[in-house]
């Protein structure tokens, strides 16, 4: 733009479509925020204009200067301001996975809200997928303490009718809002939505990751035509034709050798699988992490008449169970007879406890094991509702 052009101003709506050209404006400021230093030695301040041919939802302008004295002095919306030379170019916000989240981070994600219920204080809870594994968190409680946090949590307690229609791969977290704002956000989901969710909070909750909304998040609805979710679902599609589909993704290239299973030929479900069955009793073979074992010490692994009774809690992407190790399944998990000392390291190798850590409260991350799974009914009467697991045809091979 020649200094001839420097007197000629373009309405905004014309603006907009002038794509990597320089361009002179006038609006009227509808929006402004507080003038701050750039990482680097300029500083910076934002403005969103609009003019009468485009009044909504306006533009913004981002200025930067030399000093803080040299970016516009605003005093308040409805100001009228002059920007000369200005690059128009169109600007893209990065979304993430939710197997890219990690905790305490804010992250933009694209999501599907799969399921929407009340919880315990008449608040509403949301379910969010999009298809991918979360990672796997590493656990920081003592081993004594981590039976309690190791119940079935998130949307895996909910009735098994609802649980049928979430789908059988990828993590589904819980989202959430900060007091103040989840009537307003109410109005905007809906089960079966794709959405845009930025600037959202990711926070741990025993052991899982949430999603908080807060005051500083946007929501935003998606068309199911957006590349970016039929990029998602083609994914999703993809993976679940894979003979390998239903493998956790943070166990490839493949679960370390800690057991064998007598059934290899089979094929990988997901807990969401195992849960979701239509019938009561069957077989599976899962790749999982025992996150707790009770009891916890090794010693009492068998009652005084040398029976195993141990109960095992497993999770994987999907969804968190306990599995119970008995009898002559216990034999053959554990092996002929073993120590206590051998049991122990056992214990500690599945559980992901180093033999440094004499205490047992360091930072552990239990690996990924395959094992063979078999439901089970308690009572005829009620075969649904007493359904219960149980660890079949797999050996523990590792004791160092």
């Amino acid at each position: 733009m020649g200094s001839g052009d420097d007197y000629k101003f373009m309405e905004i709506r014309d603006a907009i479509v002038a794509i990597n050209m320089k361009v002179n404006l006038i609006g009227v400021i509808i929006e402004f925020g507080f003038p701050r230093r750039t990482k680097g030695t300029d500083c910076y301040c934002a403005v969103k204009i609009v003019d009468q041919s485009h009044q909504t939802p306006g533009i913004t302008a981002n200025i930067f200067a030399e000093s803080l004295e040299k970016l516009p002095h605003v005093a308040s919306a409805g100001d009228i301001i002059q920007l000369s030379h200005v690059l128009n170019f169109v600007g893209s916000t990065s979304f993430s996975f939710v197997r890219d989240i990690k905790e305490s981070e804010h992250v933009n994600l694209i999501c599907k809200i799969v399921y929407m219920c009340e919880d315990a204080n008449n608040g509403t809870l949301a379910f969010v997928w999009d298809g991918t594994d979360a990672h796997p968190i590493s656990i920081d409680t003592k081993l004594t303490d981590e039976i309690s946090n190791a119940q079935q949590l998130g949307p895996w307690v909910l009735p098994r009718d609802v649980l049928c229609t979430l789908p059988p791969v990828g993590s589904i977290l819980r989202l959430i809002f900060d007091k103040g704002i989840e009537k307003q956000s109410l109005s905007m989901l809906n089960t079966g939505k794709w959405m845009k969710f930025m600037n959202v909070l990711c926070e741990m909750q025993v052991g899982t990751f949430q999603i908080v909304v807060t005051t500083f998040s946007k929501l935003r609805y998606t068309s199911n035509e957006d590349n970016t979710i039929q990029l998602r679902q083609r994914s999703y599609e993809e993976r679940l034709a894979s003979i390998l589909g239903r493998v956790p993704f943070w166990s490839f290239p493949s679960p370390l050798p800690t057991t064998e299973v007598d059934h290899n030929d089979e094929p990988f479900t997901t807990l969401m699988d195992v849960l979701t069955y239509s019938k009561v009793t069957a077989k599976f073979k899962c790749v999982v992490r025992v996150i707790a074992m009770y009891p916890f010490q090794a010693e009492d692994f068998r009652s005084p008449e040398g029976t195993y009774r141990v109960r095992l809690s497993l999770e994987d992407p999907t969804a968190r169970i306990h599995a119970f190790l008995y009898a002559e399944d216990g034999d053959k998990f554990f092996g002929e007879d073993p120590s206590i000392d051998v049991l122990t390291r056992k214990r500690n190798k599945l559980l992901g406890v180093s033999a440094s850590e004499k205490n047992e409260a360091s930072t552990r991350n239990p690996p990924w094991v395959q094992c063979c799974l078999k439901s089970y009914y308690l009572d005829k009467q009620d075969a649904w509702g007493s359904r219960q697991y149980r660890i079949f045809g797999t050996r523990l091979v590792a004791s160092d």
